[in-house]
C-alpha cells in the first residue's frame, strides 16, 4: 500500500478565508535590473488561486520571471501569525515571517538554492516593530536583521509589511551574484482591498519612461564602484538621531556610525553590501551597494 507523501489538491476559492498572506487577485510589481546595465523591467507576482499542499491550505504564486536567480516558492500558507513558505527541497514549510514577534525575538528558515540544491540557513531577528495603514487597513510592520549561513545570497531589505512581504522582494534570496540580477524594490501591490503605491516611485509599471522620485532625505553614490572608492552619503533635514549601517551579502554588520549630515566611507573587499540610514525606528533609506 503506498502512502502519499504530498497531498496536492486544487480547490476554487473555499480556502481564501484560511489563507490570510493574501487573497487570490493579490499583486505584487518589482522593478528588474541588472548591475552594470542600465535596464528596467517589472517582476509581477500574482496570487492566482488556493490549493493544499501537506494537509496545508495555501495561496498559490505566479512570477512572470519563474527562471531567474531568486529562488520563488509557489505556496505559501498561515498558521497563526507565522507566514510560512513550501520548500519543494525538504518538502517542508519554513518561516517566511512571524508578525507577532517582539523586539529581540527570531526565527530561523532552512532554504535551498533552486540551481544546486544546496542548503543555506536564514537566521532573522526582529529590531522594531509597528504598524502602517493603507487604504483604510493596519498592517504591522516588522524590521528585521537578516544574517545567512551558506550559498545564498540575502536582499532583504529589513521590513517586512504584512500581505506585502519584505520591500525589496517577496523571496529576497539569490544564487550568489547571478550576473547581477536585482529584483525589487517593490513598486505597488494591489488586493481586493488595497491599493499601494511605493511613495519612492511615480508609477507602478518600471518601464513607462517616467522617472522615479529620489529619496528626499538621503543621497548615496556611487552605488557601483571599484573596491575601495569612497562612498559618500548625504542626509538633509533634521535628524540627530540618524545612525548609518552597512552590512554585507551575508547580513553581517561590517560598519556602524553617527551620521549628521554626511558621511564618506570605503569599502575595500569587492560584494555586495547593504547600505541603511535609520533614524530611531525610521528607515530614511536602503540602498544597495555593489563593489567589483
Amino acid at each position: 500500500m503506498r502512502t502519499p507523501i504530498l497531498a496536492l489538491v486544487l480547490t476554487a476559492t473555499g480556502l481564501q478565508a484560511q489563507t490570510t498572506f493574501a487573497p487570490p487577485g493579490a499583486t505584487w510589481t518589482y522593478h528588474m535590473s541588472f548591475a552594470f546595465i542600465p535596464s528596467a523591467a517589472n517582476n509581477v507576482v500574482t496570487c492566482i488561486g488556493d490549493t493544499i499542499v501537506a494537509d496545508r491550505p495555501c495561496s498559490i504564486l505566479q512570477t512572470t520571471v519563474p527562471n531567474g536567480c531568486f529562488s520563488f516558492y509557489r505556496y505559501v500558507t498561515v498558521s497563526a501569525d507565522s507566514v510560512l513558505l513550501w520548500e519543494p527541497h525538504s518538502a517542508s514549510f519554513e518561516p517566511m515571517f512571524i508578525l507577532d514577534t517582539e523586539v529581540g525575538g527570531s526565527w530561523q528558515a532552512v532554504l535551498y538554492d533552486t540551481f544546486s540544491g544546496t542548503p543555506s540557513t536564514i537566521d532573522c531577528t526582529v529590531i522594531g516593530v509597528g504598524t502602517q495603514t493603507v487604504s483604510g487597513v493596519t498592517l504591522r510592520v516588522l524590521d528585521m536583521h537578516v544574517v545567512v549561513d551558506g550559498y545564498l545570497d540575502d536582499w532583504s531589505s529589513g521590513r517586512v509589511v504584512e500581505r506585502f512581504g519584505d520591500l525589496q522582494y517577496i523571496f529576497p534570496h539569490a544564487f550568489g551574484a547571478c550576473d547581477g540580477e536585482i529584483n525589487g524594490p517593490l513598486r505597488c501591490y494591489t488586493d481586493a482591498e488595497i491599493d499601494w503605491l511605493n511613495p519612492l516611485v511615480t508609477q507602478c509599471d518600471a518601464t513607462m519612461g517616467i522617472g522615479d522620485v529620489a529619496p528626499s532625505t538621503v543621497t548615496i553614490v556611487p552605488t557601483v564602484a571599484a573596491a575601495g572608492t569612497p562612498v559618500r552619503v548625504d542626509l538633509s533635514g533634521t535628524h540627530p538621531d540618524a545612525v548609518l549601517r552597512v552590512s554585507d551579502s551575508n547580513g553581517r554588520r561590517v560598519q556602524e556610525e553617527r551620521i549628521r549630515s554626511w558621511s564618506s566611507l570605503s569599502l575595500d573587499r569587492p560584494g555586495l553590501y547593504v547600505m541603511q540610514v535609520v533614524d530611531g525606528r525610521s528607515v530614511l533609506a536602503t540602498q544597495r551597494i555593489v563593489m567589483y
